[in-house]
Order: structure tokens, then C-alpha cells, then sequence
């Protein structure tokens, strides 16, 4: 299941950066000699808020992840009050992260099932 569950990871990830313009997307990268260590990108969801998708970074470089989110932050058009950093998965250091930028609001989590 993991398997899959990366392979399809990977499928958006890339078809997003197939059409990174298309779908209206903004990104940003941490380079570090010549070398991409963290990248993210995401889209707007309304006037305020702006939704991060991805966020992907070399966890050999401590505090990576909190580098990358501040970063990207400064450079997203400032008409967004908002970053919705979208689902933690229910991994407990993701939801620790999320947590720690003390969030407006956390959405409830729903499922639909078509039978």
C-alpha cells in the first residue's frame, strides 16, 4: 500500500510540474551547491488563502522543513492572509508542524465514497 500510495504521489507530482503554468501553480526550491535540497508549490484557493500541495525536503539538513515553508511564505503575493498547509496525513510529526504555527482554524476531514 505505501508503494502505491508513492507511486501516485510521484504521478501528481509530476503531472503538476508538467503543467506547473497551466494550473496556476507557484513554487520555490532551496538550492545548496547546485543542488535542490527542499521544493515546494502550491495555488490559490480564494482572495485570502493560499494552499501549499507539496512540500519535499532532504531531512539530512535539520529544520529543512520549517526553512522551506518561512521562505516560501515571504515570496507568495502578500494579498494572501491565509496559507492553508493542507493535510497532515495523521503522521504525528506532520500534525506537530502544522500545529506549531498556531493555525486560525482546522478544517474537519471528510471522506465521500461513491457505491
Amino acid at each position: 500500500m505505501q508503494h502505491e500510495n508513492l507511486f501516485h504521489e510521484k504521478k501528481s507530482m509530476n503531472f503538476a510540474l508538467e503543467h506547473f503554468s497551466e494550473l496556476g501553480l507557484l513554487g520555490g526550491a532551496l538550492v545548496v551547491d547546485n543542488r535542490i535540497i527542499a521544493f515546494t508549490y502550491g495555488s490559490p484557493v480564494s482572495n485570502t488563502t493560499f494552499s501549499i500541495h507539496v512540500e519535499k525536503a532532504d531531512i539530512r539538513f535539520e529544520g529543512i522543513f520549517s526553512t522551506i515553508c518561512q521562505e516560501f511564505a515571504k515570496h507568495i503575493p502578500q494579498q494572501y492572509v491565509y496559507i492553508n498547509r493542507e493535510e497532515d496525513l495523521g503522521i504525528s510529526g506532520l500534525r506537530k508542524s502544522k500545529l506549531s504555527y498556531h493555525p486560525y482554524r482546522l478544517l474537519e476531514k471528510y471522506a465521500v465514497v461513491v457505491n
